[in-house]
């Protein structure tokens, strides 16, 4: 018969709240601080914060900055934010009106910065007005008319159908999927207008008397096939000549210098006529 073995004791309560205690009296701070320097000086520490930080160094920088008053290093940070996160100068306090409308301005310069054509900034009241009409959308869980008008947008404005907000979070990922969609309808948008625009101008005909933009005269040298071949300006190397020849020394024009009738065939290739039209 096999002989059975005595069944393990668990340990009661008791002891495992004895056993935490002697464990974290062992880890006092200076035990804590040589933990801390062993572990910020692995290789593995930097890229472990990159992938596991909620949103990098970006998000802290909004945190440490928007409520003490200071301006974001970059506007597309005002997607970690919030509008009661804003404070004024000095991390003073702002009234909603100036919380929504300062978080409103970082929200428009996320979605057309950088771009040469964008439409121009709305007034105060016209922002605000527009916000209402917006808030009536996605606070009964309706999607915006357009994307772009994700400008007019705040995390707290994110509700369900009953008009219940949000959780936070979800509130968050909304609001910065919303700002993503607008900054790439706004880039398409600005990609069409310039088409537009170049079309038109390639459509316009010429007037007598107007000149044509610099682009369309190009400076490139076309040779004339019937003409006779260019010739070497100058001679560097004569082997009829010893190398202490003065020939030799200095660059010298060759015997035969060619006239200028033989040098009609290089042309530029501007239209001549339009030239003499704005001259």
């Amino acid at each position: 018969m096999s002989q059975q073995m005595p069944p393990i004791k668990q340990p009661t309560p008791t002891y495992r709240r004895i056993g935490g205690q002697h464990r974290a009296e062992q880890f006092d701070r200076m035990h804590q601080r040589n933990a801390a320097n062993q572990r910020v000086r692995q290789e593995t520490f930097l890229p472990h914060n990159q992938t596991i930080a909620q949103d990098g160094y970006a998000a802290i920088s909004a945190y440490m900055r928007a409520p003490a008053g200071l301006r974001l290093l970059h506007p597309e940070h005002i997607q970690f934010l919030r509008p009661e996160q804003l404070g004024g100068k000095d991390g003073a306090p702002l009234s909603p009106r100036e919380q929504r409308l300062r978080f409103g301005l970082y929200a428009w310069r996320m979605v057309w910065d950088t771009l040469s054509y964008a439409p121009s900034l709305p007034t105060n009241e016209e922002y605000l007005a527009q916000v209402k009409l917006v808030q009536a959308l996605v606070g009964r869980g309706l999607t915006l008319e357009s994307p772009l008008d994700a400008v007019f947008l705040a995390p707290n404005d994110f509700c369900d159908a009953t008009g219940a907000p949000y959780a936070p979070r979800k509130q968050r990922r909304l609001f910065r999927a919303a700002l993503r969609t607008a900054r790439k309808a706004a880039q398409h948008w600005h990609e069409g207008h310039l088409r537009a625009l170049n079309a038109n101008q390639q459509q316009q005909p010429r007037k007598p008397g107007q000149r044509r933009p610099m682009q369309a005269l190009t400076t490139e040298v076309q040779h004339n096939p019937r003409a006779a071949p260019p010739v070497q300006g100058s001679v560097y190397w004569r082997r009829d000549l010893p190398a202490y020849d003065p020939a030799n020394i200095s660059p010298t024009r060759p015997y035969g210098v060619p006239s200028a009738a033989r040098m009609h065939g290089w042309w530029l290739s501007a239209d001549t006529r339009s030239i003499e039209e704005d001259e």
